[in-house]
């Protein structure tokens, strides 16, 4: 099946892709938290991390790849860098256990 792409403009007119996550995109995620400033880790992680090792990140990838597009879904923004994919967000919907509401 294939990956649609949707294609929208940022209000500072940058080109902003949106896409389901695949279980490919373990690179553009660790690339996005190295790239998050310190305070914005604390924010996402609720503590204080300085630095991101790839080991670390790498470790805890597959809790953050497992979607399965009906009861996890999670949408990806990438921007386009001199013809490189780089991740700028994600977005994660998660079904409650016993619903069949999202």
């Amino acid at each position: 099946m294939a990956n649609p792409i949707y294609p929208i403009v940022a209000l500072n007119g940058q080109e902003v892709s949106v896409r389901f996550l695949t279980a490919a995109d373990g690179e553009l995620l660790v690339d996005l938290v190295q790239r998050l400033s310190p305070n914005t880790r604390y924010l996402r992680f609720l503590v204080a991390i300085e630095e991101v090792p790839v080991e670390a990140a790498t470790r805890k990838l597959p809790a953050f790849l497992a979607v399965d597009g009906v009861d996890s879904v999670a949408l990806m923004a990438s921007i386009d860098e001199d013809g490189i994919e780089t991740a700028i967000g994600v977005a994660r919907f998660n079904r409650s256990s016993g619903s069949d509401a999202a």
